[in-house]
C-alpha cells in the first residue's frame, strides 16, 4: 500500500510539473505572438509616420511639389495616419449660392494648401489664392483656384493663409480700397459678440456705419446712408447699450421693413472694460444679419458666412 501511495504522489508531481511546463510554453508562445503583432503594428505606424514625414518635408521642397500632391491625399485616406499630430484643423469652403463657385461646391484646405487637387500654382506654402485665370509677366500662374467668372483686371480676389506660428487660418481680401471693384468687397456675417479693438465698418444693407474707440473709452459711431456720410455720434461708457433697428425704442431707428426690431446692438462690458458689437439683441439674431467689411486679416472660426456681391459661401473649421 505504501508503495502505491508513493507511486501516486510521484505521478501527481510529474503531471503537475508537466502542466506547468506546458502552461509556461503556451504563455511564452502567446507573448511571442503578441510581441510579433505589436512589431507589425509598430512597423505599420512607423511606415505611415515616415511616409507622412517624408511628404511633410517634400511639401516645402519645390522639386517634389507636383509629384506628391496626389500622394498626400491618397496617404491620408489609406494609411490611417494620425493627422491630429500634424494638422490640427482644416478649412472647408462650401458654396451656398452665387456664380463664384459651382452649385454645392466644396473645397478642403489644410495647412499646406488645397487638399482636393493640385493647386494651379503647384506650391504648398500655406497660401491659397482665389482669382481669375491669368499669368504673371514671367508666365507663372498667380492663383491656386481659378474663378472664371471674374474680371480679368483682377489679379487675386481673396486669400486663405495659414499662420504656422499661431496655428490659425486667416481670410485676406486683396481688393481693399479699390473703388472700381466695390461690388467685390468681402463681408463676414457677425456670429458672436465682437470686441471693438479697431475701427470696423458694418453693413446693414442700404445703411452702413463705422465704430471706433476713442480716448477715455468713448465710442464714435459714424452713420452712412447709401455710401454718404450722414452723421457722427459719440457715446461714453455710461450709455452702456446702443440699439440699432426698426423699433421706436432704438437709439438709431431704421425705417425699413427689411430690418429687425433690433438689428444690431453695441454695449459696454463692465468686467473687461470693452465695447462689444453683436448681431441682434440678447438671444435673438437679426433677420438679415450684421456684416463686417474685411479690410484686415480675419481669423476663420468654426462657421463664417462670407458675402461677396451676390455670392455667399461658408468657411468652417473641420
Amino acid at each position: 500500500m505504501k508503495n502505491n501511495k508513493i507511486k501516486d504522489e510521484k505521478y501527481k508531481r510529474r503531471n503537475k510539473s508537466m502542466n506547468s511546463l506546458i502552461h509556461s510554453e503556451l504563455s511564452s508562445n502567446i507573448m511571442e505572438t503578441n510581441i510579433n503583432e505589436n512589431r507589425k503594428i509598430n512597423n505599420i505606424n512607423s511606415i505611415n509616420y515616415n511616409f507622412y514625414y517624408q511628404n511633410y518635408i517634400n511639401f516645402n521642397n519645390n522639386k517634389y511639389q507636383d509629384n506628391i500632391s496626389n500622394n498626400f491625399s491618397f496617404s491620408t485616406k489609406n494609411n490611417s495616419i494620425d493627422k491630429n499630430v500634424f494638422i490640427k484643423k482644416k478649412i472647408k469652403l462650401k458654396n451656398l449660392y452665387g456664380e463664384l463657385f459651382k452649385e454645392n461646391f466644396v473645397l478642403i484646405i489644410n495647412e499646406y494648401g488645397i487638399e482636393n487637387f493640385t493647386p494651379h500654382r503647384k506650391k504648398y506654402d500655406g497660401i491659397t489664392k482665389f482669382g481669375p485665370n491669368i499669368l504673371e509677366n514671367n508666365d507663372n500662374i498667380i492663383n491656386d483656384f481659378q474663378i472664371y467668372t471674374l474680371n480679368m483686371n483682377i489679379k487675386t480676389l481673396f486669400t486663405i493663409k495659414y499662420d504656422n506660428n499661431k496655428r490659425k487660418y486667416y481670410l485676406i481680401s486683396n481688393l481693399i480700397n479699390k473703388e472700381e471693384f466695390q461690388d467685390l468687397n468681402i463681408f463676414i456675417k457677425l456670429e458672436k459678440d465682437l470686441p471693438i479693438l479697431r475701427k470696423y465698418y458694418i453693413s446693414l444693407g442700404k445703411v452702413n456705419f463705422s465704430v471706433e474707440i476713442k480716448e477715455n473709452n468713448y465710442l464714435e459711431l459714424k452713420l452712412y446712408f447709401e455710401g454718404q456720410k450722414k452723421k457722427s455720434l459719440i457715446y461714453d461708457k455710461k450709455k452702456k447699450l446702443i440699439k440699432i433697428g426698426r423699433s421706436k425704442n432704438c437709439d438709431i431707428i431704421l425705417k425699413n421693413l427689411e430690418y429687425s426690431r433690433i438689428q444690431t446692438s453695441i454695449y459696454f462690458n463692465e468686467k473687461d472694460k470693452f465695447w462689444y458689437i453683436k448681431d441682434g439683441f440678447g438671444d435673438y439674431q437679426s433677420m438679415n444679419g450684421t456684416w463686417i467689411f474685411i479690410n484686415f486679416p480675419w481669423e476663420i472660426s468654426f462657421h463664417n458666412k462670407v458675402k461677396i456681391g451676390n455670392n455667399l459661401f461658408e468657411l468652417s473649421l473641420i
